[in-house]
């Protein structure tokens, strides 16, 4: 026994640092088929028809329920490094007013990276300086309330 320790001691590290070579594969979202997508036809299937092929989509538009996204990645990553999208498609879906399929559109994204910045969001308008924001509020405060004291206990003073 004590011969056999110093064998399968090597082996298994050897084993261990072979199988943490390995890459992680992600799939996030919904990687659509392309035979699911095949049995979907323009003008003809309705919402009911595409959610029952492709399953729920992955968002529809802000402001309009009849634009649906398919949106899926596949990624990889060795070790400690870097992730690294190896394959990313959008599919979008446009339905007319009664619910039927009036557009699809296809696009494979691979290779195509986008940087989301979590600490602001991007908004229309104008930027002001701390100046303008000061004298941009002059004058704009009600003569009626001044008098009023501010009671966060919601008595009377």
């Amino acid at each position: 026994m004590k011969h056999i320790f110093p064998v399968l001691f090597p082996l298994f590290l050897i084993a261990l640092f072979i199988s943490a070579c390995q890459p992680t594969i992600a799939t996030r979202g919904n990687m659509v088929d392309v035979d699911d997508v095949a049995s979907i036809t323009i003008g003809e299937s309705n919402k009911g028809d595409v959610r029952k092929a492709l399953g729920s989509p992955t968002t529809t538009a802000p402001m309009n329920d009849d634009v649906w996204y398919y949106i899926g990645q596949t990624t990889e990553r060795f070790g400690w490094r870097r992730e690294v999208v190896k394959e990313r498609k959008t599919l979008t879906m446009l339905f007319d007013e009664d619910g039927v399929l009036a557009s699809l559109t296809a696009e494979d994204n691979q290779g195509r990276e986008f940087t989301m910045n979590k600490d602001s969001t991007d908004t229309a308008g104008r930027e002001l300086t701390i100046l303008q924001q000061f004298f941009g509020n002059l004058g704009r405060f009600n003569s009626d309330n001044r008098d009023t004291a501010f009671d966060p206990t919601g008595g009377n003073n």
